[in-house]
């Protein structure tokens, strides 16, 4: 009919637009391969489909990885308030003194700031010279028996100081606005100046009001700098090489973007419940100390590229993890993966030694890509009944190309993992 004859004409037709042009050119060359494929064996046909298959994944791991967006997702980032310290200033009667008051608000004068503690009764503080930075400067926490008094400061207005300090914000739990020359927090949004490389510890110890974390140019975390922040969601650190307990207990945290992390130790993660995933991928070599995911309940994906031994309980009570792979770990120490009961599948291809209830109660794991020779006490495997095949490899490079009988969508699997592998190293 002359419908089928126009819509003929407009498929095999001189295109009418650019993008009708390239929808064209990719018919044909498909087509190509289509004729190319007819021509070939059943065996070379197989082959190449495999082939294709494994190379269109290492592609969009390659895509992912070399962006550094593997870890990524998408996140909305509270919108910054630029008016928000001008009206603060306006709103608010700051009354001008030479020295520290116990008033609501108060502007000081002079050059030099040690501490707030005493004045209990302080909201909002603006220092218009003060360029000190010292510890627990704006920390006015008391104890009282096994608790502390809260501390009632909202806002920290002091642009001339450049500098952070160990405790600086301790137990602020009340603090919404800062504006300092290192760091500023606004709408929940905590940002750190360009020249900031390391946070101190316990700087941001327990503060309720930080959401989002943008550390720029931070490079160290130490321990404690967030330990307690009840609403932090997501944590962006491209330049971030070393932390040590800094996200304990932030029990919403859910994503964090550290593409160049190179070292964590010691409650890095502990509780965070809602983390999903963690990928380290540097070629720094360290040790795991204790604790460092410790009833991360929600967390199903790891892969820590160059750490040397997992510390005891570092995986306790994960009951979501699914999937780990460990490239350079030597020793599984005690208790690292008890109560893990949702893991299926574990890869440590140099791992040699497994010591006690490493993996007690892992009621899924069916799989584990261990070194030869590779030695577990009586007690490392309790409850794993699904533990099926353990593949002890004498070169473990290779050791995704030596499965011997496994099902296919695990030998897919592991093509993957060892075409990420050759990305990484």
């Amino acid at each position: 009919t002359n419908e089928e004859i126009t819509t003929q004409n407009e498929i095999v037709g001189e295109p009418r637009n650019n993008s009708e042009y390239i929808v064209q050119q990719k018919i044909e060359r498909g087509n190509h391969e289509v004729n190319k494929l007819h021509h070939q064996t059943s065996k070379q046909k197989k082959k190449t489909y495999c082939l294709s298959k494994q190379q269109l994944r290492f592609r969009q791991f390659h895509k992912i990885s070399k962006t550094g967006q593997y870890q990524m997702q998408n996140v909305d980032i509270p919108r910054q308030d630029d008016s928000a310290f001008e009206d603060e200033l306006q709103r608010n009667n700051y009354k001008k003194r030479d020295a520290m008051e116990n008033i609501k608000y108060i502007q000081l004068q002079g050059t030099q700031f040690d501490s707030i503690k005493g004045y209990d009764k302080l909201v909002g503080i603006h220092l218009l010279n003060v360029r000190n930075s010292m510890n627990e400067q704006f920390s006015n926490t008391l104890q009282i028996k096994n608790n502390y008094d809260p501390s009632n400061l909202q806002v920290v207005i002091a642009t001339n100081i450049n500098g952070l300090a160990e405790n600086m914000f301790d137990r602020c739990y009340k603090l919404v606005l800062i504006k300092m020359g290192s760091v500023t927090l606004n709408n929940g949004v905590l940002t750190f100046a360009k020249h900031i490389k390391h946070v101190p510890s316990c700087c941001f110890f327990a503060n309720k009001n930080i959401t989002h974390i943008r550390l720029n140019q931070v490079q160290e975390l130490s321990g404690g700098a967030f330990y307690g922040c009840q609403k932090l969601k997501h944590v962006d650190g491209p330049k971030l090489l070393r932390m040590q307990s800094s996200f304990s207990t932030c029990e919403l945290l859910e994503t964090t973007n550290f593409p160049l992390l190179q070292k964590m130790e010691f409650d890095t993660f502990f509780e965070n419940t809602l983390l999903k995933r963690h990928i380290m991928v540097s070629n720094v070599k360290f040790a795991l100390s204790c604790n460092e995911f410790f009833a991360c309940h929600n967390l199903e994906f790891v892969i820590i590229k160059s750490v040397t031994s997992l510390s005891p309980i570092c995986f306790y009570n994960c009951r979501s993890l699914k999937y780990a792979r460990f490239d350079e770990v030597l020793t599984v120490r005690d208790s690292c993966f008890l109560d893990c009961v949702s893991l299926k599948q574990l890869i440590i291809p140099k791992a040699v030694q497994a010591e006690a209830k490493a993996f007690e109660n892992c009621k899924s794991l069916r799989t584990m890509v261990v070194a030869k020779g590779f030695s577990a006490q009586e007690s490392s495997f309790v409850g794993c009944k699904l533990l099926k095949r353990t593949l002890n490899l004498a070169q473990p490079k290779n050791c995704f190309a030596q499965m011997g009988r496994v099902s296919k969508k695990l030998r897919d699997l592991h093509r993957v993992i060892n075409a990420m592998n050759q990305l990484i190293e």
